[in-house]
Order: structure tokens, then C-alpha cells, then sequence
């Protein structure tokens, strides 16, 4: 099962093991991704606003949001395990 299949299965089934954990991994698959998006888009104005150009800000950022997208893709893990 895909976790868009979980997530429509979670919002129309009854049959949910872990109903708190569904939702709040949910929630946190959101927040997680848009806090990835946000920081990349941050470094970037960050980075073009500077007086010198420099790349290190850029590469700050891409590493920050991958670590929120690695949260983002466990929170996922953990919304398709609600279901047996």
C-alpha cells in the first residue's frame, strides 16, 4: 500500500489500529515537508541577498531540508504501519 492509499484509508476507515498515531504522524508528514520546502526557499534569498555571492548557505539549507524531508519520510513509514 502507496501512503496516498494510507491517508485516504485512514480519513475513510474504521478500521485504523492506531488512530492518535495516524494523525499526529500526519500532521507531522505536513509540517516536515513544508519546513523542507521553506528552507530551501529561505537559503536561496538568503544566499542572493548577500553582498558576495557564496555557495555555503545554499549548501547549509539543502542539507537542513534534507534532514526534515528524511523526518517528513518517516513520518510517512509510520502513517502506512497504521493499518493491518
Amino acid at each position: 500500500m502507496g501512503l496516498i492509499e494510507a491517508i485516504l484509508l485512514g480519513f475513510h476507515s474504521e478500521r485504523l489500529e492506531k488512530p492518535l498515531v495516524f494523525f499526529t504522524m500526519l500532521v507531522g508528514f505536513v509540517a516536515f515537508c513544508a519546513l523542507g520546502v521553506a528552507m530551501i526557499t529561505m537559503s536561496i534569498v538568503e544566499a542572493l541577498d548577500a553582498p558576495v555571492f557564496t555557495l555555503a548557505p545554499i549548501f547549509v539549507g539543502v542539507g537542513i531540508s534534507f534532514l526534515f524531508w528524511a523526518i517528513a519520510a518517516l513520518c510517512g513509514y509510520f502513517v502506512k504501519r497504521c493499518f493491518d
